[in-house]
This record gives structure tokens, sequence and C-alpha cells, in this order.
């Protein structure tokens, strides 16, 4: 890793710099660790889209869950395709049950299968596409 402070452009690319994006930075001398009832107050402080940065995730923007949960979670993507017209079922989708051994043969493989913490096979996942044909989350 180059440790270059700004950018610079050649006749077929240009690299730009965090420090060219951002600006400088600012160092801030370490205070006292926030209480939580200080983090409580800055985050209701936060207006929906607003960007929040996190030490180990970068850079977002923040949501405005009604609940900071997994349920509020759910609620903003429900509501998020309600917006945007993804229809609520497979059928509005217009995957139908002649493709569920498929699909769930291949998601039994995929490598994201592994970190589930519950373990499924094509047969337990050809129930998940069923539900989801019924609109059952």
């Amino acid at each position: 890793m180059l440790g270059i402070e700004h950018g610079f452009e050649a006749p077929d690319f240009a690299v730009l710099t965090e420090q060219d994006i951002l600006g400088d930075r600012m160092v801030r001398a370490r205070g006292r660790t926030r209480r939580s009832q200080n983090f409580l107050s800055e985050a209701s402080a936060l207006a929906t889209g607003d960007l929040v940065t996190h030490i180990e995730h970068g850079v977002g923007r923040y949501l405005g869950l009604k609940t900071p949960d997994l349920d509020g979670l759910i609620d903003w993507v429900l509501e998020l395709r309600r917006q945007i017209g993804i229809p609520h079922t497979l059928a509005g989708l217009k995957v139908g049950p002649e493709r569920f051994d498929e699909l769930a043969a291949m998601a039994a493989v995929d490598p994201t299968v592994s970190s589930n913490p519950v373990k499924v096979g094509p047969r337990e996942l050809k129930g998940l596409y069923e539900n989801a044909l019924a609109g059952m989350l």
C-alpha cells in the first residue's frame, strides 16, 4: 500500500486518495469514553437518510427504523418492496412450484448456506419456497 496524500493524473487514468475525496482529517484529542445516554441522545437527533459512520462497517445512511431490531428491519424491507412494486409472493414474481426442486437443490449448495444457524437441505429449502409461494414469511 502506498502512503500518498494526494492523487495524480496520467494520460489514461486518474488516482484519487481518501484525502482528495474527504479532505484533511481532523484529529480529536481522546476524551472520556462516551456514556450510553450520550449515544442515545445523539442517535435520537438523527433524521432518516442522515449519513452515519461505524468504526468497523464504514459509511451508511440512517434508516429510521420504527424499532431498532430485526422486526423493524423486516418491516422496512416490506414497505420498501411495496413502494417500488416488488411482489410479495413468488407467484407474483412468476415463479411456480414446478421450479422448486431445482431452486432448492441450487440453494442447498450455495456457499452461504454453511453460515445458516439452522442446518437445511433441499427438502427444508423446498418448504421455504412453498411458504414463499403462499406469501408466508
